[in-house]
């Protein structure tokens, strides 16, 4: 099963949130309070993809997704930004080099193309 870490400002929503993600097949871990805890926990774990709600305090966000794709232990993993006010995804494409940006709405749809990407590689691996 792939991994999914969530980090989501907003501890009385991350429960459910992640239970959506997990009904579409992911294995989840998330942190809602602590952006340093996020990157120790992502670094440990090292999940397929690391998903950043953007709705909730977005510079928190921002400067985890800096964090993590800066770190030699984190900087390959996949970002996925969601959601956000216009304005705060325009700041953070220009802090937060090789992340992808989705809507809410269209999240089942992106972390699919992420299963197919890992799907895929392990199948070649595995020839």
């Amino acid at each position: 099963m792939p991994k999914l870490f969530l980090i989501h400002w907003d501890d009385s929503e991350i429960e459910a949130y992640a239970e959506e993600l997990r009904n579409l097949g992911w294995e989840v871990e998330y942190e809602a309070m602590d952006g340093a805890l996020a990157y120790r926990r992502v670094k440990a774990w090292q999940p397929d993809v690391v998903v950043i709600d953007l709705r909730y305090l977005p510079s928190h966000g921002r400067m985890t997704g800096m964090i993590l794709r800066k770190a030699p232990a984190t900087w390959e993993i996949p970002l996925l930004f969601v959601g956000g006010k216009p304005e705060d995804i325009e700041k953070t494409r220009e802090t937060v080099f090789e992340a992808e940006f989705v809507s809410q709405e269209a999240l089942p749809q992106a972390l699919e193309m992420y299963r197919a990407k890992q799907e895929g590689l392990l199948g070649k691996l595995k020839k």
